[in-house]
């Protein structure tokens, strides 16, 4: 403790919380990776153009042997729309553990790669996500690893939704391909409302002769692709194999998450392949994300606890922040405090009412239009009671600007922005080691243009923080304790950003969209804490929109790419 010097009670016990935290996370951690290594021992990041844009797949390195042969199958993994190959892992996992060599992509458009996903191969007329997997193909097979160790005979594909679609057309355009799984798959039109996609889905290609060793896998309830329109409409057209499900699904029917439907994608898998089924086969998937949804959970932990702490290597002078509405009072009656509460609900109401109106009725372009209508009624509520309220003697002009200067003059030192920059810094650098480790829920922007456009998250970061410290803090005045209000707002915080979520949950299975949201969370929590600290606009700004451009700038090309299609198909 006496790195810290003189530290404070709370922070004494924040230490101890630390300490246990780490054991906790480390022990996870090991188990998490124990349980990796029982599937694959490493994996590789692969990179490779198509149609002049870069794409991303991760190639896992099984662990298990085949005892019967030398070289070990490949299978290539395609997610659904709007999702990531760093997300959608419990298929891929499964697969790996059977000893196959796993490739997951992704295509135009989607995760870390460029591109949309109705771009067309100028050279061929074909949609570029047909044509991605033959070109990841083609790169493995550059890789020493191919030669050496994959069985360029059992070579398969699995692929889920719009994947589904993407490995069906691989399959007849791309003659190395043995056997194709496709799940809920993608296969009729009025889905994907786009000229590029006119007469060009798999209904128009599928026939009896393209489409041997495939396996149509569908569930009945699917209130997203019906499997009468889709993957009974493959299979009349198609010389292949159909299984239909009932029953629950985590996450719902269209997700195809179920044990048994791994099981039997793996064995008719394996019986193409092998000509038999390899030996018993164990699902273990929701144990792997218990295991990351813990580990992250106390990662998380860690990097509030060691921004918190590391706050006492830096000397802060407290910053006065006058209110021109809701002035402080020494006593506040028992009709204050419900009026006062009354408007907080208001508010929180209000706020969300906003942001969903916005966002369901513009799309994405409602995610910036609720943020800047939110600004707007801010400064028109500022000016209103800066009028009000100020001295007789003074002007408008010179009352904004001395307020201005002084805080200007109070924010700009070296040991706030330095402050700002090294809690950044810790978040992202534990954030990405733990994701690199072991590859899930790893976001990053793709390019030049993603990063400057994640910055346009700033008029939404600036809409959520004058909320909680203009409007919701100065209503809590009535509560003495500064770390009771901090509770509160943290609080309050996690149940809006929560009820945003929910209500506007058509964005919600976009992976990278919903890392956005829980960073925003996290980034909330964290700007509360500092905030019981010291008032400094800096640091707040500095920390967050360095984190929030990161995870933006992750999902913002996914959007934009997919925007009408979300649409389409809810």
């Amino acid at each position: 403790m006496l790195i810290f010097g003189d530290i404070s009670k709370r922070d004494e016990n924040q230490l101890f919380i630390l300490f246990l935290t780490f054991l906790v996370f480390f022990f996870s951690l090991t188990i998490l990776q124990s349980n990796k290594s029982q599937a694959y021992h490493s994996y590789q990041q692969i990179e490779f153009e198509h149609v002049n844009t870069r794409l991303f797949a991760n190639l896992y390195h099984p662990s298990k042997d085949i005892e019967f042969q030398d070289k070990k199958p490949l299978i290539i993994y395609v997610h659904g729309l709007g999702n990531d190959r760093n997300f959608d892992l419990h298929f891929p996992i499964e697969l790996v553990k059977r000893g196959f060599f796993v490739a997951t992509l992704d295509y135009h458009g989607h995760g870390q790669s460029g591109g949309t996903m109705f771009d067309l191969n100028p050279d061929t007329g074909n949609l570029a996500i047909y044509e991605d997997v033959s070109k990841l193909l083609d790169k493995i097979e550059t890789l020493p690893i191919y030669s050496s160790s994959i069985n360029s005979s059992q070579i398969g594909l699995v692929g889920h939704s719009l994947g589904g679609a993407i490995v069906l057309m691989t399959s007849i355009l791309d003659e190395r391909i043995n056997t194709t799984v496709a799940l809920a798959p993608l296969v009729s039109h009025n889905v994907l409302y786009h000229p590029h996609f006119e007469n060009n889905l798999p209904v128009d290609y599928l026939n009896k002769s393209n489409t041997q060793n495939l396996l149509l896998m569908a569930h009945k309830d699917d209130g997203l692709l019906d499997y009468r329109k889709h993957a009974v409409v493959a299979y009349n057209l198609t010389n292949s194999t159909l299984s239909l499900y009932e029953g629950p699904m985590i996450g719902g029917a269209h997700l195809m998450i179920n044990s048994n439907i791994i099981t039997d994608m793996i064995s008719w898998i394996e019986i193409n392949f092998f000509g038999f089924v390899n030996g018993p086969i164990t699902i273990s998937f929701m144990f792997n994300y218990a295991l990351l949804g813990i580990s992250f959970s106390l990662l998380f932990g860690i990097i509030f606890l060691i921004i918190s702490l590391s706050s006492n290597f830096f000397s802060f002078e407290t910053i006065k922040i006058e209110r021109i509405a809701l002035r402080y009072k020494e006593n506040y009656s028992t009709k204050d405090k419900v009026l006062r509460l009354s408007w907080i609900l208001l508010a929180c109401i209000t706020f969300i009412g906003i942001w969903t109106f916005f966002s369901n009725v513009f799309r994405l372009a409602g995610i910036f239009y609720g943020s800047f209508a939110l600004l707007v009624i801010y400064s028109v509520l500022y000016l209103a009671l800066h009028f009000k309220n100020r001295a007789s003697e003074d002007t408008l002009e010179f009352g904004l600007k001395h307020k201005l200067k002084s805080r200007l003059t109070q924010e700009l030192k070296t040991n706030y922005i330095m402050y700002g920059i090294l809690a950044s810094g810790i978040f992202q650098g534990f954030y990405v080691v733990f994701t690199v480790s072991y590859p899930f829920a790893f976001v990053w922007p793709s390019n030049l243009q993603s990063i400057i456009m994640g910055f346009t998250i700033i008029p939404i970061f600036l809409a959520m923080e004058l909320f909680y410290r203009s409007i919701i803090y100065p209503l809590l005045n009535f509560i003495d304790s500064e770390r009771t209000k901090t509770k509160i707002i943290i609080a309050l915080s996690i149940l809006i950003q929560i009820s945003i979520i929910y209500f506007n949950r058509i964005w919600v299975f976009l992976p990278s969209l919903l890392m956005t949201y829980l960073a925003f969370i996290s980034v909330l929590i964290l700007n509360t804490l500092i905030y019981e600290k010291n008032k400094a606009m800096t640091i707040r700004l500095i920390f967050s929109v360095d984190i929030l451009f990161f995870f933006f700038g992750s999902a913002i090309t996914t959007i934009f790419g997919i925007d009408i299609a979300i649409y389409a198909l809810l």
